[in-house]
């Protein structure tokens, strides 16, 4: 009996830590308050060293393109 029940026990454990650690990850693929276009249009982080000057240049590309865009949203905001 002791057996058996020990049994269920790290079913429920295994089963459970499998949701926590191996479930999907489109929880994390998708992140809130973050417009779809603004997210797709975003670099990519780098998983090499190497390429982290790219990287640099890229965000900050990003960054500054997106700040335009936003200004001239709140120009033709306050125009109208």
């Amino acid at each position: 009996m002791r057996l058996i029940s020990m049994l269920i026990v790290l079913t429920i454990i295994g089963f459970l830590l499998y949701k926590q650690l191996g479930g999907s990850s489109s929880s994390i693929d998708k992140l809130e308050g973050i417009p779809e276009a603004v997210s797709e249009s975003a670099p990519r982080v780098p998983t090499k060293v190497k390429d982290i000057k790219n990287f640099e240049g890229q965000i900050n590309s990003f960054v500054q393109d997106n700040a335009d865009k936003r200004a001239r949203q709140i120009e033709e905001a306050e125009g109208r």
